[in-house]
């Protein structure tokens, strides 16, 4: 074969990889806040008061953004109206193209937990949030974030990451999403990436029953023993140290046993980003 011959194949060649390339990513060979950003008109968007009133004030100010809103008022408070918050994203999921939910402060970073395991793969923006409306539907609007969200101050939030400490959201062993105020910046690399799957509906099973155990320097093997011993525990979440203060052996040993027949999830005391305990 001649050189001329070969040269001719590897563009053909490269040409061929590269018209494969644009059609899987469908001219999308940018960055992922690009795929992210979404165009704003004619979009719609289900609003929900979840434990909170959405007063005439409220709406008004929302109805100066131009859009299309529609309102929900869900007022449970326990596990069943979480799941009736879940069905009624559900059942309304192909109608919108994003949910804002308006909650109380008290119940937030659960609801926002439980959004994120009963909603399997979401394609659309979830924002959840408890005095920034505004902000909340601008974000909305404007992306379409594949996750559950939480807006507070200028912070977005991964939803099944945060925690309340002194009248303030915070995210501490994993970094914010991004930044809102004026404009809106997001740290797309620390944002899921589009599903692959359909959506899915999970809802929460209210006869499962679930233990904590906290870690501390002096507990007794004997109590964890009488916590494993339980024939009604499905599930243990186990609230372990940082990397530099290990478990005890026996300790560990008695979880080992008891993961043969149930789960048990380690998560870390520390806030800070440092989860090397988990690996």
């Amino acid at each position: 074969m001649k050189d001329d011959d070969r040269k001719f194949i590897f563009y053909l060649s490269a040409i061929f990889l590269i018209c494969i390339l644009i059609y899987l990513t469908r001219g999308r060979v940018k960055t992922r806040d690009t795929i992210y950003k979404l165009p704003v008109e004619n979009k719609n968007i289900l609003v929900i008061g979840m434990n909170v009133i959405i007063t005439e004030n409220i709406r008004k100010k929302l109805k100066d953004m131009d859009i299309n809103i529609d309102y929900r008022q869900i007022n449970e408070k326990d596990i069943y109206g979480w799941n009736l918050l879940g069905i009624e994203i559900a059942k309304n999921y192909n109608n919108y193209d994003a949910f804002v939910i308006f909650h109380s402060g008290d119940t937030l970073t659960y609801m926002a937990s439980s959004l994120a395991f009963m909603l399997e793969n979401i394609n659309k923006t979830v924002v959840l949030t408890e005095k920034n409306y505004y902000k909340a539907v601008k974000l909305a609007l404007e992306y379409r974030i594949p996750e559950i969200v939480v807006v507070d101050n200028d912070s977005i939030l991964r939803g099944v990451r945060i925690k309340k400490i002194n009248g303030k959201y915070i995210s501490p062993n994993y970094p914010e999403l991004g930044k809102i105020n004026d404009e809106i910046v997001l740290k797309n690399e620390y944002i899921l990436q589009y599903p692959i799957g359909p959506f899915k509906f999970i809802p929460i099973q209210p006869e499962k029953h679930i233990s904590v155990i906290k870690i501390f320097p002096t507990i007794d093997e004997n109590y964890i023993k009488n916590v494993i011993s339980s024939k009604k525990i499905d599930c243990i979440i186990l609230e372990s140290y940082n990397k530099s203060q290990k478990l005890n052996q026996n300790i560990l040993g008695l979880l080992g046993e008891v993961t043969k027949s149930i789960i048990v999830v380690n998560v870390t005391q520390d806030y800070t980003n440092d989860d090397s305990i988990l690996e």
